[in-house]
């Protein structure tokens, strides 16, 4: 037998399996027997075993086929019914934690309420999910759809990491009817898209800037194309508000000269993360105005950085989206469309934003900007004197602190300039002088100090300049008088009107004296350098004034004596120069001024006789000359100051009797003639004067006075 045809038998009647892989029978088995030992040389018999054996095979094989499905059928029940294994993303430490709707501080793994990326720490992505929905690597739930959470990049699930981008139907804001923006053809990623890791971005932008400020680069696709998604095998955390950190201060840098502000490092520095800035560059990312043509992401960037420098603050509307607050803001009392583009697509739809000479579609309007009486609280950012084509820039009557920032010489454009009745400090910069365009400057009742930048008298069309209610320091500088469409100058605090007719410095600290160029201003009208440090003598060319009607130059530091010249002031109605150190006689030629009304020169060191023009001068209503060194008698033509209210000689040295004239004088209702040495009885026709409310005089052996008000003796008055 051979080794091939063996066939192995347990029982007889029970089938064997053969070594030839197919069924032994019993036949075969009787078969075998009656052949002995000898080989098997039947051909036929062993084709009609292979044809046999075929149906057998492929039963076996589909019969192992399932029973190693079923087992691993098994195993999947049984695994599938095994406690899952905690992650650390699910584990208590790590649950749903809603922080707030706009938090103070940037957000870490499984916290809300996060807007973009930008919310979130350096590390996580902002995760956009949906109601009810579970948040990947993170526990506790479920959802609502107005609170999304930053979650770790890798817990992503792989079908939203590789989907496909979708165009989105509006990218940006929509600024019809006025002007629209240029934006980017490259479609913006969906929600889903922008949680996705991506490699470190470049945020540079597509032109590279120019020298010339004004030549911005277009920043179009190139800000979402480096944020986009990438390969897994590249994947890295998000830096896209690193991206976006460093191409905001790449539109504002000629803002800060060399200077780099801290508010670009607010992407790991706490103390930066709720800066104006950092505030603004995140309402842009979600915006998409870093995704706008030309000049628009510098205008909608300083327009943001404005607005949270002043105080501005956010809150979501019902649907969802954040926009600027009104009835929950104390700090602006009227800031209606600030920064919510959903209802207010354009700037120039903002509260307190003009849009001139729209004409253009896609071209950038002149820009007026007037938030005056807003109750704003905050600091002025460099960067608002950036916007292209502002014209006017008015914040007035708020309560903005700090400096004005130098660079305001960037805003080449601006006409009208107004930040009066605010609280800024420090000196004005001497950038003002590239205003080339000003016309109205006003700069009043802040806390300016330093002095007057000379540089202002190169704003040839300034018309209006108003400083007053500071404390300006040196001197009134000579370019002033070279401004020769000036028309308002105020440097003290009252509103000045004419062709360069008034000069008020009162209220400041200037030093130095009345340059000689000062005189050749002829269209002047009323001058006032009072309570300043000015000092020196009054020029004989004073009487170049020839329009002038008020001089006042209270409680200075001016001395020598006052020059006849003023008799040519023949329009003078008012001459204060009180509490200086005038020397020397009153010019007799004051007498001769028909519309002399105030003269008040007390407390000076004049000397000398009062002179008569003064005293019959009919036009005169106050006449005050105490404390001085006046000597003479009081001459009975006095009288003839028929319209004069008041006349107050005390404290000189005046002599002889009180006369009679004075009780004819029937507007006079202050009398002070105490301290001198007049005699005699004070007249009955003065005592018998009704309208005299106030009459002051010495009440010593040498004077009797039955109707003073107020006696005196050796400067001590009592009243009577």
């Amino acid at each position: 037998m051979n080794a091939s045809d063996i066939v192995i038998t347990t029982l007889p009647s029970v089938s064997s399996i053969s070594l030839t892989g197919r069924v032994a029978t019993e036949d075969d088995v009787l078969d075998e027997e009656s052949a002995g030992s000898g080989p098997v040389t039947n051909t036929r018999r062993s084709k009609q075993e292979n044809e046999d054996v075929k149906p057998l095979y492929y039963a076996g094989v589909f019969s192992c086929i399932i029973v190693v499905t079923l087992i691993g059928a098994v195993l999947a029940i049984l695994l599938n019914n095994k406690p899952p294994v905690k992650d650390a993303a699910t584990k208590n430490s790590f649950l749903l934690t809603f922080i707030g709707e706009d938090p103070e501080k940037l957000l870490t793994r499984c916290e809300g309420d996060c807007d973009t990326d930008a919310d979130c720490s350096l590390g996580f992505v902002c995760f956009l999910g949906e109601e009810g929905g579970s948040v990947p690597g993170c526990g506790g739930g479920p959802t609502s759809i107005t609170v999304d959470y930053c979650i770790r990049p890798e817990d992503i699930p792989t079908a939203e990491l590789f989907a496909e981008p979708q165009h989105s139907p509006s990218v940006g804001p929509s600024f019809s009817p006025y002007f629209s923006p240029s934006i980017g053809s490259t479609p913006a990623p969906t929600a889903t898209l922008a949680f996705a890791p991506s490699t470190a971005p470049s945020a540079e932008p597509s032109a590279e800037p120019q020298d010339n400020p004004s030549v911005r680069p277009s920043f179009s696709q190139s800000f979402s194309s480096s944020i986009g998604p990438t390969s897994a095998s590249t994947a890295k955390p998000t830096s896209k508000i690193k991206a976006a950190l460093e191409l905001s201060f790449d539109l504002v840098k000629d803002a800060y000269g060399d200077k780099i502000p801290s508010w670009t490092t607010a992407e790991t520095n706490d103390k930066e993360s709720m800066s104006a800035h950092f505030r603004a560059v995140k309402w842009c990312v979600r915006n998409k105005v870093f995704d706008m043509e030309g000049d628009f992401p510098l205008i909608y960037f300083s327009l943001a950085s404005f607005f949270y420098g002043a105080g501005g603050v956010e809150k979501k509307s019902e649907s969802g989206r954040l926009h600027e607050a009104t009835s929950d803001n104390p700090g602006w009392s009227d800031s209606e469309g600030w920064l919510n583009l959903e209802e207010f697509p354009s700037y120039c739809n903002w509260k307190g934003i003009t849009c001139r000479d729209i004409t253009d579609v896609g071209t950038i309007p002149g820009i007026d900007i007037d938030v005056s009486y807003m109750d704003i609280k905050g600091t002025l950012v460099p960067e608002i004197f950036m916007i292209p084509k502002l014209i006017k820039f008015s914040i007035w009557k708020n309560e903005f602190t700090g400096p004005i920032p130098s660079a305001i010489g960037l805003a080449k454009d601006l006409e009208v300039l107004l930040v009066s009745n605010n609280n800024f400090e420090g000196s004005i910069p001497r950038t003002i002088s590239n205003l080339k365009q000003i016309k109205m400057l006003h700069i009043g009742h802040n806390q300016f100090t330093g002095s007057i930048p000379e540089e202002i008298g190169e704003c040839q069309l300034l018309s209006e300049l108003m400083a007053m209610g500071n404390t300006f320091t040196g001197t009134i500088p000579e370019a002033f008088y070279n401004l020769s469409n000036i028309e308002t100058l105020s440097l003290a605090a009252t509103v000045l009107k004419g062709q360069f007719r008034e000069l008020m410095a009162m209220g400041n600290t200037f030093t130095g004296t009345i340059p000689e160029a000062f005189y050749n201003l002829s269209n002047m009208e009323t001058l006032s350098l009072s309570r300043t440090r000015i000092e020196g003598t009054i020029s004989k060319s004073i009487g170049k004034f020839s329009s002038l009607k008020s001089f006042r130059a209270v409680k200075t530091n001016l001395s020598g004596t006052i020059p006849s010249t003023v008799g040519n002031l023949t329009e003078l109605r008012e001459l204060q120069l009180h509490m200086n150190a005038f020397t020397g006689i009153i010019p007799e030629e004051l007498g001769d001024i028909d519309p002399l009304r105030k003269l008040y020169l007390w407390g000076n060191k004049l000397n000398g006789p009062i002179p008569d023009s003064i005293y019959s001068h009919p036009a005169i209503i106050e006449l005050h000359l105490s404390k001085n060194e006046l000597t003479g008698t009081i001459p009975e033509i006095i009288g003839l100051m028929s319209n004069v209210a008041l006349i107050q000689f005390e404290n000189n040295k005046l002599s002889g009797k009180i006369p009679e004239a004075l009780g004819r004088l029937d507007n006079l209702s202050t009398l002070n003639l105490h301290s001198n040495n007049l005699t005699g009885s004070v007249p009955a026709l003065i005592c018998g004067m009704v309208q005299l409310t106030h009459f002051q005089t010495d009440c010593t052996r040498l004077v009797e006075c039955s109707c003073c008000t107020l006696c005196c003796d050796q400067g001590l008055c009592n009243s009577v």
